[in-house]
């Protein structure tokens, strides 16, 4: 089932175990950590690296596809963008569906980084 990450770690948190965070980069990748978290009966992260939507695969392209492997699966999955650093592409993330973004404002100074992330989020 297709989740939020909110949701998703709360409960981890609560219960003291951890979820792991997989990079995928397309189908095959995302289809596979999926199949193995069923295996083990345990919730998954699939994480998309901004750099592979913009190289292998457009958010608008693996959310859909992601949702639908989720959506059949017997444990719970969330779609993160990860290390997001445009706000673009962000946006565009959450808009096409994904469950979960990572604003990596790291390159400005501490009052910028909040300010970036307050925009989005």
């Amino acid at each position: 089932m297709y989740v939020s990450m909110k949701n998703m770690l709360a409960d981890a948190n609560a219960n003291n175990y951890a979820i792991m965070a997989i990079n995928c980069f397309n189908l095959e990748t995302a289809r596979t950590v999926i199949r193995a978290a069923e295996e083990e009966n345990a919730p998954i992260i699939v994480n998309i690296y901004k750099d592979h939507l913009l190289s292998h695969c457009n958010s608008n392209i693996i959310a859909p596809i992601v949702k639908m492997l989720a959506d059949n699966a017997s444990v719970s999955v969330a779609l993160n963008l990860d290390h997001g650093e445009e706000k673009d592409y962000i946006i565009k993330a959450i808009d096409d569906g994904f469950s979960s973004v990572m604003v990596d404002a790291s390159r400005f100074n501490f009052e910028n980084n909040i300010k970036m992330t307050k925009e989005i989020a």
